[in-house]
């Protein structure tokens, strides 16, 4: 298995991971928070998707953010440079409560973007160091992403991934219990 197809298949897994994490949840549990400056299942899916469309459409592929691009921002009534990153309890409370659907089209369509760059990348592409920096508006991301090459890029997304589906998971076995 060469490091697309394995990057291929960690993304699949995830997808099908993070949607039985939300699967069957109610609006309230989506944006329940375990305490005032922690994050809900809501903000958090919205956050790794915000995180995939940056990193991958916008620095990898040098595109337009599919979020600005198809104006998922207005659906959402946010602003447009919005992720997620660094938000203080104040931040969090004001997040919307979102439908799942519209998180999930929105995660839909990042993905759909992501599948069609990786089945038309080339494996010797992946060496290379794209123009952009995911976060240009957060100078401590600045150098920390300065000579990720896209292989480095997908490693630090799938990291991401898992690490904020470990929290979904936390947050819907509080409100449900083991096994739920």
């Amino acid at each position: 298995m060469d490091n697309k197809q394995l990057i291929i298949d960690m993304l699949n897994d995830y997808h099908r991971r993070v949607r039985a994490a939300i699967r069957n949840l109610s609006l309230d549990e989506i944006h329940w928070r375990p305490n005032k400056s922690s994050n809900s299942i809501g903000f958090i899916f919205w956050h790794v998707s915000r995180v995939e469309d940056r990193l991958v459409t916008w620095c990898i592929t040098n595109s337009d953010e599919i979020w600005i691009r198809d104006k998922w921002h207005a659906k959402m009534q946010l602003l447009q440079q919005e992720t997620g990153l660094g938000y203080s309890a104040k931040e969090l409370a004001q997040f919307p409560k979102l439908s799942i659907l519209l998180l999930s089209e929105y995660f839909d369509a990042v993905r759909e973007s992501t599948n069609k760059f990786l089945a038309s990348a080339h494996l010797a592409s992946f060496e290379s160091i794209p123009e952009r920096t995911p976060f240009p508006e957060d100078p401590r991301t600045v150098d920390h992403f300065k000579d990720f090459t896209i292989n480095r890029y997908f490693r630090q997304l799938i990291a991401e991934e898992n690490q904020h589906l470990g929290q979904i998971s936390y947050i819907r076995g509080l409100q449900k219990g083991l096994n739920s």
